[in-house]
């Protein structure tokens, strides 16, 4: 076999050589032995054949018994799409470029106390307040200003997908603040609020866009927003920017 004349010759007065020659490996190679065989010798009797056999049985009995793990929280493993009213911002009286916050809240606002923002342009109503308070940018000028409506609501930054699912659960839309510039994986911009209202049964998001969609970078019509379904993938990279539980959101206590 020349392989095995090879290590003989090539490296005689070495280990290898000696071990190779001692071991009389060129007559156990040349007569046929099994790699079995040949394996007991260089492994000193032991060849690990038998313990991988059974690891592998081990392995193969472990994840036979597992079962299929989804990859979202199974309090949304079924669609639910709540009927959140849609403000677009790009009609507002005012700062239309940037009221994003308060068209999203005053959506929010409609759908827990119907009938308070009425007619088209009601976020219009909302705004008004907003600016009475301070900026629409400011997430403490937006929670006095649903207070004075009677919607009691909290701010958070360190959200995550269990916690959306939750809300949606109790027929509670939220919130949601993302980078809507730059792309999926690089995300960037000043930050956009989102009204999220529902959630498709593999978790993906149903919202409302108040400044149109995101699915053709903003280039369609406005009401391309108006439920809108952003996947989970995309909020993972948008949303939850930092990692787990860095998301930003409003929830409400209605």
């Amino acid at each position: 076999m020349e392989g095995c004349d090879y290590v003989a010759q090539t490296y005689p007065f070495t280990s290898a050589g000696f071990w190779w020659h001692n071991n009389r490996m060129n007559e156990l190679c040349d007569r046929g032995a099994t790699v079995e065989e040949i394996t007991r010798v260089v492994n000193g009797g032991y060849n690990g054949l038998e313990d991988r056999k059974n690891y592998y049985q081990k392995a193969k009995k472990i994840f036979s018994d597992l079962k299929v793990i989804s990859t979202h929280s199974s309090v949304g493993s079924k669609k639910i799409s709540l009927d959140v009213p849609w403000f677009p911002q790009t009609d507002n009286y005012r700062d239309a470029q940037r009221t994003c916050n308060s068209s999203s809240c005053a959506m929010c606002l409609e759908y827990f106390r119907p009938g308070t923002l009425p007619g088209k342009n009601g976020d219009d109503i909302y705004i008004k307040v907003v600016f009475e308070y301070g900026d629409t940018t400011d997430h403490t000028v937006q929670e006095q200003a649903l207070s004075s409506f009677g919607l009691s609501s909290t701010w958070n930054t360190n959200l995550d997908f269990d916690d959306v699912y939750r809300e949606l659960a109790a027929s509670r839309p939220m919130v949601l603040g993302i980078l809507h510039r730059g792309t999926t994986e690089n995300p960037a911009g000043g930050g956009h609020m989102i009204v999220v209202r529902g959630c498709t049964e593999n978790g993906d998001f149903i919202v409302n866009d108040p400044y149109g969609s995101l699915n053709d970078n903003y280039t369609g019509p406005v009401n391309n927003g108006h439920g809108a379904i952003y996947s989970k993938y995309e909020m993972e990279h948008r949303w939850t920017v930092e990692g787990q539980g860095s998301g930003w959101g409003r929830f409400f206590q209605p």
